[in-house]
């Protein structure tokens, strides 16, 4: 019975691909980089929030700031700061539990299915 929600499910995978690739969504990544090296989260929080501020005001992409702009927020950005933005890359870092990493999304994947199994 339950299984039955599930049949003619489906999916926009352009759309959802569009999605994942927005920007915006690394802004964390960002701020969890600077965290590693060494910056206090709170002031990391503040650093990446202007710089998505300055994105928004000015419809660009994190991106496409320039090395210059991104040096001028914090000392700890460099071109790895374009790395972490790679499309898909911060959806790959969140291999926890429940998280956006193939791995992760293939264990809720299989417990998922094993569940409806059960209650079928």
């Amino acid at each position: 019975m339950t299984a039955g929600i599930f049949e003619g499910i489906e999916f926009d995978r352009e759309t959802l691909q569009e999605a994942a690739g927005d920007e915006m969504l690394a802004a964390t990544e960002i701020a969890d980089l600077l965290v590693r090296r060494g910056v206090p989260f709170r002031e990391a929080h503040g650093i990446v929030g202007d710089l998505v501020r300055q994105c928004v005001a000015e419809g660009r992409n994190l991106s496409d700031l320039t090395r210059e702009e991104i040096a001028s927020r914090s000392d700890e950005l460099d071109d790895e700061y374009y790395e972490v933005l790679k499309q898909g890359s911060w959806l790959e870092s969140k291999r926890s539990e429940g998280g956006t990493s193939s791995a992760s999304l293939k264990a809720q994947i299989e417990l998922a299915s094993a569940r409806v199994t059960e209650i079928s």
